[in-house]
């Protein structure tokens, strides 16, 4: 037996001709009975005249046009084809101008206003048909800031002010509070920028763990979770970056207001065996001192560093003179502790070196100088101890 194969190529070629001799027909038929159909006639010649493009033709044409986005639709972009927008622009209404007009080269400084709302929470389950899902403890976080930059001016005037709130709800109690975060104002001035303000501050790798990054104290009201930048307390700082090259320049931080740490509420989820004891201390009729830090030009917090950006990596020099933000307890007696913040020193250095592509070999190493650390431990309060501690870390970032 003797098989014929039709290839696509000719099948293709047999609709199309069996299209044009549907047309022809159709033109026949106007013809002959179109006295009253005359239109239909004309276009119908129209139709017949249309010359189909072949597979060859289609080749280097785009598959797909869906409004403003021309793509083979498939699994793994259709969601992005279904929510573009189809035909023109709309037309806007003169409200949507005033929100949404396009950015005017002019001398006076741009603004954004911007808000952010977080909330989170921990429920248990207990075995009640009447109420099988009660909230152990919940938080909500709110900021509001405004940035206003002046990009054309010789200056480059930056002004940043941030508002700051929470809530923390549990069944035994409920704490609010407001505050001003990161707050600033900005000005270049030749080879030198000022900075001044209530500044929050990143040095180093920048990730949850950093050795180098110690300008700000740290608000622990949900402990250690959350995004560590947006755990940290702003500070009233002046900072001065001072340019030698294109590539190498210092910063100096003074901050002239001892802040410390906030730690977790007692009555919280988060609260440590430390607070604990403690309170229990305090409810056992103990006493807690707390030593107040002077405004002295002798506690001044600064930091130096030395900065080179070269092509294909960055490195830095770091010195601190700080002082604990979160308290030393030193017990005096059976029913006394002290709480003080005693000052240490920080010899570090970090960079990063690129690796190509999205990938950066990052590191960093510090040396702390006489610190002193609380001896706790079950229930029990020692004698602080004096250490130098030499901390460091090594890894490999996708930028």
């Amino acid at each position: 037996m003797r098989f014929y194969q039709i290839s696509a190529k000719i099948l293709k070629t047999l609709i199309v001709s069996a299209f044009a001799a549907i047309f022809a027909f159709a033109l026949f038929y106007a013809d002959a009975y179109g006295a009253g159909d005359a239109e239909f006639g004309g276009e119908v010649r129209k139709l017949s005249k249309t010359k189909f493009k072949t597979d060859e033709d289609l080749a280097g044409e785009s598959s797909f046009t869906y409004g403003e986005f021309s793509n083979e639709l498939g699994v793994k972009n259709y969601k992005k084809v279904v929510k573009s927008r189809v035909g023109g622009p709309p037309k806007k209404t003169l409200i949507e101008n005033v929100f949404y007009s396009p950015r005017a080269k002019t001398n006076r400084a741009d603004y954004t206003v911007n808000g952010e709302i977080d909330w989170y929470g921990a429920y248990k389950r207990i075995n009640r048909l009447d109420d099988d899902l009660t909230p152990a403890f919940h938080y909500t976080d709110f900021s509001f800031w405004i940035d206003s930059k002046h990009e054309t001016s010789p200056r480059r005037e930056h002004f940043f002010l941030k508002v700051k709130a929470y809530s923390e709800n549990d069944p035994t109690y409920d704490l609010r509070k407001i505050f001003l975060d990161d707050t600033f104002g900005k000005i270049k001035l030749g080879a030198f920028d000022l900075k001044a303000g209530n500044c929050i501050e990143s040095l180093g790798s920048g990730d949850n763990i950093s050795f180098i990054d110690l300008i700000n104290p740290r608000r622990y009201y949900k402990g250690l979770t959350g995004d560590y930048n947006k755990t940290k307390k702003a500070v009233p700082l002046l900072k001065t970056t001072a340019y030698l090259s294109d590539q190498i320049n210092m910063e100096m931080h003074v901050m002239p207001v001892f802040e410390k740490s906030e730690l977790a509420e007692i009555r919280g989820v988060w609260a440590n065996g430390l607070q604990k004891y403690l309170g229990m201390l305090q409810l056992g009729g103990g006493t807690i001192t707390d030593t107040e830090i002077e405004r002295s030009l002798s506690d001044t917090q600064l930091h130096f560093s030395l900065n080179g950006s070269f092509e294909g990596f960055q490195a830095r020099a770091h010195y601190f003179k700080l002082k604990e933000n979160i308290a030393l307890a030193t017990p005096v007696s059976d029913t006394a502790v002290d709480l003080s913040y005693p000052e240490f020193r920080v010899l570090g250095v970090d960079g990063n070196v690129d690796l190509g592509g999205e990938y950066l070999l990052r590191g960093e190493m510090a040396w702390y100088q006489s610190r002193m650390f609380t001896a706790y431990d079950k229930l029990k309060l020692g004698a602080p101890f004096k250490s130098d501690q030499l901390s460091g870390l090594l890894g490999i970032d996708r930028t």
